[in-house]
């Protein structure tokens, strides 16, 4: 999964150790394609273990900030292609079994199939992904809804990141079907933004 150097780091490290032992079990113990997204919410999540590992770094002293950094990003990037190389995989074997599984009766008459056209929204989101992975195959997600989208941009950024919000431009609504509805990227991260901060402030007034 990771370079051989990096994994015997990983395994000489008395505070990454643990961690990465209990990834491989996790990863092992995934037979479907939910148990890898629970594993990815574990680790990778807002408050998985390597979010939280990455986001303590500014405690340490330099030298240590920048060996653990370099560490728990590789360990990040390769447990992201992990996951996406292992869900490719479970999709395809899912798919292979439904086929043997499935039996059809070809002595039944067929039926009229009436053709449609792919919505407009699918397609946009394909072509957008063939030129993504033209350059980079893995490390992205795709997720239509744009709130959602913002909110786990937001939740999933950590301390120095930079998050870009980009393709609406100054407009401040959503035309959905024939409706326009109200929808301001800035007011919209804004409300996530104040929602998160305020759930931090929490969690560190309860220490």
């Amino acid at each position: 999964m990771i370079p051989e150097d990096v994994e015997r780091e990983l395994e000489n490290d008395p505070r990454l150790k643990s961690m990465y032992e209990d990834l491989r079990e996790a990863l092992r113990a995934a037979g479907d394609v939910l148990a890898l997204d629970k594993v990815r919410v574990a680790f990778l999540g807002r408050k998985g273990r390597i979010t939280a590992m990455l986001q303590g770094l500014r405690e340490l002293p330099p030298e240590e900030r920048r060996r653990l950094g370099r560490l728990g990003n590789a360990l990040k990037g390769a447990l992201e292609e992990e996951l996406e190389r292992r869900r490719d995989s479970l999709l395809a074997q899912e798919l292979e079994r439904s086929l043997h599984e499935e039996v059809f009766d070809v002595t039944l008459p067929g039926r009229h199939i009436p053709y449609g056209t792919r919505h407009l929204l699918s397609r946009i989101i394909e072509e957008i992904e063939a030129g993504y992975r033209a350059v980079r195959r893995h490390g992205y997600v795709v997720e239509p809804d744009r709130r959602a989208a913002i909110r786990r941009a937001l939740e999933e950024a950590r301390s120095g990141d930079m998050v870009v919000i980009a393709g609406k431009g100054h407009e401040t609504y959503q035309i959905v079907g024939q409706n326009r509805m109200p929808f301001d990227d800035r007011e919209v991260a804004a409300a996530i933004l104040k929602e998160l901060l305020g759930g931090c402030r929490a969690e560190h007034g309860n220490r």
